[in-house]
Order: C-alpha cells, then structure tokens, then sequence
C-alpha cells in the first residue's frame, strides 16, 4: 500500500546547474526556480494530460532543458513510472506476505544496522495509547489500567500492543447465544 500525499512534500532538483524548488501536494506540483518569487503550479490533471516526451532526453539542447515546460514533463514522465513501479513492488510484495529470501538477499549491508536479514518480527505492530485502548473497549482509561493487557513503557508512557489488546478480546469473549423466539 502506498502513502497517500496528506501533506506538502518538497524538494530541490538541480536542471541544467539551475537549482528549483519543486513542491508537492494532493492538488499538484509547484516549481520555483530558488530565489525568484514566481512559481509554476500545474495540477496533477494537467500532468497526466500532458503528452508523453517522445525524444530522448539527451537528445535535447540545452535551451530547451532549461525550459519549465519540460522539466515539468519529466517530473511527470518520473511521477508516473515511479508510480507504476512502487505499485508493482506491493502489490508483488503483498502477494508473496514477506520479502523473498532472494530479494533479501540481494539487499546490501547498511552501515547502520548491519546485513539486511528477514525476521519473524521484522513487521514492527503500531502501538495504542490508553486513550485509543478506552475508545476501542468503550471504557474509561482508569478501567483500561486495571485490565490484563500486557504493555510496553516508551519514554516514560504506557503504550499497547494491538496484539495484546485483540488477545484480551479473545480471552474475555463469551460465545454468543442464541435465542428462539416462540
């Protein structure tokens, strides 16, 4: 599943020794050549309309580089095929429920965290707080605190784990009965 584009995300791109600003946002794209004050904003509509570049990019003078006409048209021609790439890498990721052991593989030491292995517990659950846990039981939080839920202490808060939380459910839960009415 892919993020969606809540907030402005910007960014600098370098075109010709030329630095631009290039903003993004669920309505478009924003370029600003850095310094000037005059901005071309194109909606993501007018983007995808755009004809395809059919000319190899090296191919084009320098003039014409320099142009924001087509570096917008990269930019888009970028967006789409990264688009269409990280599609196909989760919807084959999703497919496969882990990474594969050659995929894994294939990943290169990070010089951080060391070589890339494949866990049982490489999917790290997002954590509740009590009042998320209150909300989801319908309870008050001082109710939540006397409860059997496992938790886990982050920087001096109680967090909880979804996990924990569904096999308090699980324990407690009485089978339902059924009634017949006559």
């Amino acid at each position: 599943m892919t993020t969606p584009l809540t907030n402005a995300l910007k960014r600098e791109i370098y075109v010709a020794d030329v630095t631009y600003r290039v903003t993004m946002t669920a309505e478009g794209v924003t370029l600003v050549r850095k310094g000037a004050r005059k901005a071309i904003t194109h909606s993501w509509q007018e983007l995808l309309a755009s004809p395809q570049p059919q000319a190899d990019p090296a191919a084009v003078p320098e003039a014409t580089k320099r142009t924001s006409r087509v570096v917008l048209t990269e930019v888009a021609t970028a967006v789409r095929a990264a688009a269409a790439a990280i599609g196909n890498a989760d919807e084959a990721l999703t497919q496969a429920g882990a990474l594969p052991e050659r995929l894994t593989m294939a990943l290169g030491g990070d010089p951080l965290h060391g070589t890339a292995r494949q866990a049982d517990h490489w999917f790290i659950e997002p954590l509740l707080t009590i009042t998320e846990v209150a909300a989801i039981l319908r309870v008050s939080t001082r109710v939540v605190r006397r409860l059997p839920i496992g938790t886990v202490p982050i920087a001096g808060e109680v967090r909880y784990l979804q996990s924990a939380v569904r096999e308090y459910l699980k324990s407690t839960a009485q089978p339902a009965q059924t009634r017949h009415w006559r």
